[in-house]
Order: structure tokens, then C-alpha cells, then sequence
């Protein structure tokens, strides 16, 4: 019998949301009992953050970056990214950088400058400011500012999706408000590549879990484009980090399902834990754990009128562990087999501007779990991995060929040559022209 006849007769078709927490709130919960023909469809837009912060940059008053939003892009707090510009010094050597809030206020980590061509021998190749922070190695301690306020934290910063990443210590530092730094010493107009490094320390983005039921009838669910059929028993996982869209299918028999929604940035860690374990679809019975769990959720927000947020935690973390030792909760699919298919797909794609996010995309994974399939594989990144193919790939080209070094990085997936023969120099402690030049030497990568 399925635990759902516990439930009043008089939800069905009804839904309700709980504001849990008492500080701020810290999350909600809304869970409902659906009941829907064609032509319902529902779609779930991936989501990142509510913008929070959004804000403006000029470099020489040329905006570079307008209405710029730090956790729509990465999709996670204390997460790095970097965004490069290329940019004249004026009559005077200078550049000038002007930062300008929309929404709370605008921010920044870290910013380089680097230069297109040889300089003087009294004048530094790389310009780094730890803004915000103090000297950390090569990264000078704040400077050649005016207005701003500056603020740091302790938290461990990812930087695994950016190429040459500052130090950890940077990305901890910022300068935030709306501020100038006008910086001086340059070649009038000589070309110079800006790097400016973020991380979001203080926002933390969305995320949405939820939970479908079918207890009569059939749908389909697509999730970033990829299409599962849905019937009586099955259970559905998504989460606000892909599109999601749910469909009637059937005229015939209505569909019919329980839906728990949890959004709540401290269950995620263990949420996202869960996801990494099932595809979208998993078939259950009506009397399973899992299904007990959640129908005792439901019957705390729909029959009490005071919840308990202690025993409320408890029920949704019990909820949590059902999900977690559920058979056919292991990975079914070798750490070999993904890794392979990964391999395929970016030895394909390197000579595009591929992102590890379009790999997750076409892998239908979570980004923890390929991080943890490449380091279980090869003991690195996969952006480490990438640019290791990508080098491989730019050596026979150097070998082989007598394409320029702009043609080879652009076929490599390099879109701005000075990047790639930093990173070329980097892992094989030689320029490309010199590789080249050396028509015995072996690719050392």
C-alpha cells in the first residue's frame, strides 16, 4: 500500500511552501501534490544566483564589462574566474580602471598587467596588485587607488576553472565600493593584455533540489536537452544548475505526482552529493524509505501548524541518507568508461574555445563528480588535462607544419598567443619558436 494514503484527501491537487529558518531565512521548502494533463509543461531555467552583485568596469573609459554579475557566471561562492582585455596605455603611460556599482557594490581580487612587448630594462614585464591585500610573491600589496573600501576572509578559494590562477591569498583579499585605480609607468600607446581575478567571497548563489513523485500516469523529463520517460514509480532528481522541463504526455490518464522542492544553501553539500550518485531517473517503489522519508516531510508542513526546525533538519537529513543507500545509488558506470568518454570529447573539441562546463554539459554530470573522475584517472584537473592535449597538439604542429605560432595556437584552442606561449614556456621551459627551432627535441609534456 503506498505510504501516500496517510496523507489528507484534501491535498491532493494542492501545494504548500515553508520560510525555513529564523535568521534571515536561510532557505525554504515547498511541497505540493500534482495533478496535471497535456498540455502542462514545466520548465525549470538553470540558475546561478539572484544578482546580487552587479556592476560596471572601464578600462581608459571604454566599458569592458557592463552589468557584470560574478555568480551567474561561476555559479558558486568562493569560486575564481578571470576576465582578460586588451587595452592601449594612453599619451600619458597610463591605465586607468574605473569600477562602478549597479547593485550592492562592485569588486575585485586581483588585477595584472601584462605587456605585448619587450620593456625597458627598468620596467617590470607583469604589473600584479593583490587588491585589496597585501604582498603575496610576485603580487604587490594594494595600490594606486582612490576610493573603496577593502575587506578579506579566510575561505579556500577554487581556481581550478581559471588558466595561470592568482594565489589562493589574492582571491581572498578585495577591493569592493565604487573605486579608480589609475595606474602609471606604461609605453604611450603600446598594447597590453588586463587580467582582472574574481571571486565571490561574501554572496552565495541559489540552489534549488528537487524531488518528483509519479504516483499515476506518464510524463517525460528533459534535462539540458536530453529527453527520460517518466511512469508510475519513478522518481525524478534535478537541480537549478540545468534546465529542466517536465511534460504531460498522456491525454488518456492524468499525470500524478508528489514534488518536494528544497532550496537552501545548507543542504546543498549534501544534496549535490546525492545527485552525483543517480542519472535524473530512479525507479522506486511506493513503501520504499525514501518514500516514507519524504511522506513524513509532507505530513509535518501540511498537519502542523508550528514547525519544529530542529526535528524538521532531522526529517530532511534522514530524508537525505534513504536517498544515499539506496540500491542503485553506487555509480554504475567505471571511473574508466567516463574518463573515456571525456578523453573522446575534448581531443575532438580542443581546438575550440571549449569550457569545462561544456564538457559537464555533454557529460550529464555534476562538476564534482568529473573533477573526482579525472583526479581518480590521471591525478589532475580536467582543465590540467586540456591544456595538456592542447600543448601535445601544438608540438607535432611545431613539428610538422610551417604554420605560423599564431595559426598553431588558434588551431590549439588558444585564442590569444601570448597566453598560449606563457603556458608553452611554462611546461616545457622553452618559447615555441625555440621548440621549433630544435627539430630533435622531443615533447617533454
Amino acid at each position: 500500500m503506498s505510504v501516500f494514503l496517510q496523507l489528507p484527501s484534501e491535498m491532493r491537487g494542492q501545494s504548500r511552501e515553508f520560510f525555513h529558518g529564523h535568521d534571515g531565512p536561510r532557505g525554504h521548502i515547498w511541497s505540493g501534490w500534482e495533478v496535471v494533463r497535456p498540455p502542462y509543461s514545466f520548465l525549470s531555467e538553470k540558475q546561478h544566483s539572484h544578482s546580487i552583485r552587479i556592476f560596471n568596469v572601464q578600462i581608459n573609459s571604454t566599458v569592458v564589462l557592463l552589468n557584470y554579475d560574478i555568480l551567474s557566471t561561476v555559479g558558486e561562492r568562493d569560486t575564481a574566474i578571470v576576465k582578460q582585455f586588451t587595452t592601449t596605455a594612453d599619451a600619458s603611460g597610463h591605465i586607468t580602471i574605473k569600477f562602478e556599482s549597479v547593485s550592492v557594490h562592485a569588486k575585485i581580487s586581483g588585477i595584472e598587467v601584462i605587456s605585448h612587448t619587450a620593456h625597458p630594462i627598468n620596467m617590470s614585464p607583469v604589473l600584479r596588485i593583490n587588491c585589496g591585500g597585501g604582498a603575496v610573491g610576485e603580487w604587490a600589496a594594494d595600490r594606486d587607488y582612490q576610493g573603496g573600501n577593502s575587506s578579506d576572509c579566510n575561505h579556500i578559494i577554487n581556481s581550478t576553472r581559471v588558466s595561470d590562477p592568482a594565489p589562493n591569498e589574492v582571491y581572498q583579499s578585495e577591493r569592493w565600493g565604487d573605486f579608480t585605480y589609475n595606474l602609471v609607468g606604461f609605453i604611450a600607446g603600446t598594447e597590453y593584455t588586463v587580467r582582472f581575478h574574481f571571486a565571490e567571497i561574501f554572496f552565495a548563489g541559489t540552489f534549488i533540489f528537487t524531488f518528483k513523485y509519479t504516483l499515476a500516469g506518464c510524463g517525460t523529463l528533459s534535462v539540458d536537452g536530453k529527453s527520460f520517460p517518466i511512469a508510475a514509480g519513478d522518481a525524478t532528481l534535478t537541480t537549478s544548475y540545468h534546465t529542466s522541463q517536465f511534460t504531460a504526455t498522456s491525454e488518456d490518464e492524468p499525470w500524478e505526482f508528489v514534488t518536494l522542492v528544497i532550496s537552501s544553501q545548507d543542504f546543498r553539500k549534501f544534496f549535490e552529493d546525492v545527485i552525483t550518485r543517480f542519472s535524473p531517473v530512479l525507479h522506486l517503489p511506493p513503501s520504499h524509505p525514501v518514500m516514507r522519508a519524504l511522506c513524513g516531510i509532507m505530513q509535518m508542513l501540511w498537519l502542523q501548524q508550528e514547525i519544529d526546525e530542529i526535528k524538521l533538519d532531522e526529517m530532511i537529513f534522514h530524508f537525505i541518507t534513504c536517498l544515499r543507500n539506496t540500491p542503485g545509488g553506487q555509480r554504475s558506470i567505471s571511473w574508466q568508461a567516463r574518463f573515456a568518454e571525456a578523453d573522446t570529447f575534448l581531443k575532438a573539441h580542443m581546438g575550440e574555445p571549449i569550457t569545462i562546463d561544456d564538457l559537464i554539459k555533454h557529460m550529464q554530470l555534476s562538476r564534482r563528480t568529473l573533477y573526482e573522475c579525472f583526479h581518480q584517472h590521471t591525478n589532475t584537473t580536467p582543465i590540467a588535462y586540456l591544456t595538456k592535449l592542447r600543448l601535445l597538439q601544438s608540438c607535432e604542429l611545431l613539428r610538422v607544419t610551417n604554420w605560423t605560432i599564431s595559426e598553431i595556437a588558434e588551431r590549439c584552442g588558444f585564442t590569444d598567443i601570448y597566453y598560449f606561449s606563457r603556458i608553452f614556456r611554462k611546461h616545457l621551459a622553452i618559447s615555441p619558436s625555440a621548440y621549433r627551432n630544435q627539430l630533435s627535441y622531443e615533447s617533454p609534456v
